[in-house]
């Protein structure tokens, strides 16, 4: 009787146990539901108590440069572009797809100088995020040391409650368009220290204003250098692209900042970006933006367009800069 009992009770307690593990799951899987959406990452349901261990889980570390390869960073630097004139420019576009990285690495040797402080990246936010403005606090690890953060301007932006920045590290390292520039920024200029910051294509422009205005007044106590992180046409032919870059290069010479709003991926990835470099201009009364150089990702690559690489159309690429009067 007494085996019988123990038997029993041993069921009984196996049952509970197993309960236990499967409710445990259950509640662990439901509070990461990450998805994969149309290719980007969507964390749009993730819960509050994922990000706030997220979060802390980045407060202990450096954001890595996920896409980071050494052998073509090496390839980039021995095929980089030969620009003139940049070691004034205050404010640069350039791209952030790195088939065009000899642009990339061209570009920001040809501006590196030991007087810059502080380097302001704007970009398209790729990810999938329901903020509209997403900055973080967080440094960076790169193949030549830590490239570290503004913390105190980082901490002014996300203080400014009428754009509602949010401070998401997560977000910062999976999206390509600061983490494909910060190796060549850590390799030429390591004194500065970075302000990153992703934008949604739902900023309006009176939050462009008020951004431009911030970037406008942390500018004046330091020795402040802005880039646009901006790939222009997408997924079209190649004479389809070559016209929209044209009608591009038009309304930035015009300033019409309503049209570029409008336009979509066929022109610009990030018309947000560009405004917000165009009216950050025009309140540090700097020289409007000049023309640098453009390529396409058919130049870069080299194949025949009707190759499968280009079955969803090529991308292209400008560089624009901005002096002082």
């Amino acid at each position: 009787m007494n085996r019988k009992k123990s038997v029993l009770m041993f069921i009984i307690l196996l049952v509970c146990m197993i309960a236990t593990g499967v409710s445990l799951y259950l509640k662990l899987g439901l509070n990461h539901t990450d998805q994969m959406v149309d290719g980007n990452l969507d964390i749009t349901q993730t819960t509050e108590d994922s990000q706030t261990e997220n979060q802390q889980s980045y407060d202990n570390r450096t954001i890595a440069c996920l896409f980071y390869n050494e052998k073509d960073f090496i390839k980039s630097i021995r095929l980089k572009q030969n620009y003139e004139g940049l070691d004034d420019t205050v404010v640069g576009i350039i791209p952030h797809h790195l088939v065009a990285s000899d642009m990339i690495a061209g570009f920001i040797s040809g501006i590196a100088n030991d007087t810059i402080e502080t380097v302001v990246i704007i970009g398209p936010k790729h990810v999938k995020y329901n903020s509209k403005i997403v900055t973080s606090d967080v440094n960076w690890s790169t193949a030549f040391g830590t490239m570290e953060v503004d913390k105190d301007n980082i901490n002014n932006l996300l203080s400014l409650s009428n754009i509602n920045a949010n401070n998401n590290s997560e977000i910062m390292e999976a999206d390509h368009a600061i983490s494909s520039l910060i190796p060549y920024i850590n390799k030429y200029m390591p004194q500065v220290k970075v302000i990153p910051i992703l934008l949604g294509g739902n900023v309006t422009l009176e939050e462009i204003d008020i951004l431009s205005d911030f970037l406008t007044e942390i500018s004046k106590d330091n020795t402040m250098l802005v880039l646009g992180s901006i790939d222009f046409s997408h997924y079209l032919r190649s004479n389809e692209a070559i016209a929209k870059d044209v009608e591009t290069q038009d309304l930035i010479k015009g300033k019409d900042y309503r049209r570029l709003k409008d336009l979509g991926d066929d022109h610009i990835d990030s018309p947000e970006t560009l405004i917000t470099l165009m009216k950050y201009i025009e309140k540090m009364n700097y020289e409007d933006l000049e023309f640098v150089d453009n390529s396409s990702s058919l130049e870069k690559i080299g194949l025949p367009e009707n190759s499968e690489v280009f079955k969803d159309g090529l991308t292209t690429y400008m560089i624009y800069k901005s002096r002082q009067k």
